[in-house]
């Protein structure tokens, strides 16, 4: 093949495969973006971001059919029951137990990070035990321990059926029994649920 055929040849080639990469970034973004709005320019599908008090109103969600997220940091520890206080206004708590308000499927995560004050000795952390459970039920939702290194449980998550009026406590148990100092940031130290309605 002589040399010119073979320069014009890679030249072709070059503008072939420019020309094609131009329409596949163009079709990318076109996919992207069109693909999230509609005609008007309303988004579809999406995230939008909905404030908390917009949640509450019954125009915008309702309690039986709607998935929610309820938030729950710990406001005390008393006879080693933690006491939970809600986040949100709206977010049952009695006796400073998680009331349960709707039947249906919960994703249950919970974090306890304890205060330096709590774990004088290495050791001492590691017998710190951690439990979620059912109140007036047997059997333990989640348990879990504290790490010597991060004075924390880490992230405990279960997906768990509840019932309308279920009652979730936490207990932190020590050994020898002295009081317990829990870290009260949300952070640190929350319980979360997050509920999904029972499918028909």
């Amino acid at each position: 093949m002589p040399k010119s055929n073979h320069k014009t040849l890679i030249r072709v080639l070059l503008w072939w495969v420019t020309l094609l990469s131009i329409c596949q970034a163009a079709l990318l973004v076109l996919f992207f973006t069109m693909g999230h709005f509609g005609k008007n320019g309303d988004a579809q599908r999406g995230p939008k971001h909905i404030h908390s008090d917009q949640l509450a109103s019954p125009k915008n969600t309702t309690r039986q059919d709607k998935a929610r997220m309820f938030t729950y940091e710990a406001s005390r520890v008393d006879l080693n029951s933690i006491i939970w206080s809600a986040v949100y206004s709206e977010d049952p708590v009695r006796d400073g137990n998680v009331v349960i308000q709707n039947d249906g499927y919960f994703f249950v995560c919970l974090r306890i990070t304890l205060q330096n004050s709590t774990c004088r000795s290495q050791d001492r952390c590691s017998k710190v035990e951690v439990t979620l459970k059912e109140v007036n039920e047997n059997g333990d939702i989640l348990t879990g321990w504290i790490n010597n290194d991060t004075l924390s449980t880490g992230l405990l998550c279960k997906m768990k059926k509840l019932l309308v009026g279920d009652r979730l406590s936490v207990q932190v148990k020590i050994q020898p029994s002295e009081s317990i100092h829990i870290n009260k940031k949300r952070s640190l130290s929350s319980l979360d649920l997050v509920y999904m309605p029972n499918l028909p």
